[in-house]
């Protein structure tokens, strides 16, 4: 085992296969740091990786709230775009809601609890692929 490989499974609790959960990650860690702290978690890979998928629902949440803004700023709206804001205002992109985690070092997932996939996928793909991209986990 390297010095960083001791250093950082003793500092973050888990394995050396486990370290590497982080390597796609493409978060802010200081950020994902600076909230364990504020927040009073004990420093972990799974705490870690709950906020890391916190916050990537944070940029699914604000691409969805751009979108319900932009709607509804039209002065008219197709049929089309009336349905689209009607499905994703019932859209609730949080923990317990529309996704849940489970968080134990390489058995670690990421998914949808409901059937708000077909909308999330219809209307916010790249949003999805933003967040994936950024938890380096794929939403099942």
């Amino acid at each position: 085992m390297t010095f960083h490989e001791e250093l950082l499974t003793n500092l973050l609790q888990c394995g050396t296969a486990d370290i590497s959960l982080l390597e796609d990650c493409n978060c802010d860690f200081g950020k994902v740091l600076d909230e364990l702290k504020e927040n009073g978690f004990d420093l972990n890979l799974n705490n870690m990786l709950y906020i890391i998928f916190r916050q990537g629902l944070d940029i699914l949440k604000e691409d969805i709230d751009l979108r319900i803004d932009e709607l509804k700023a039209y002065d008219a709206i197709t049929d089309q775009e009336k349905e689209e804001l009607e499905k994703i205002q019932q859209l609730n992109a949080c923990f317990g809601e529309d996704f849940s985690s489970y968080h134990n070092c390489l058995d670690t997932h990421f998914n949808y609890t409901n059937d708000n996939r077909e909308i999330y996928e219809k209307y916010f793909k790249e949003s999805l692929d933003k967040v994936m991209d950024f938890t380096g986990f794929d939403i099942d």
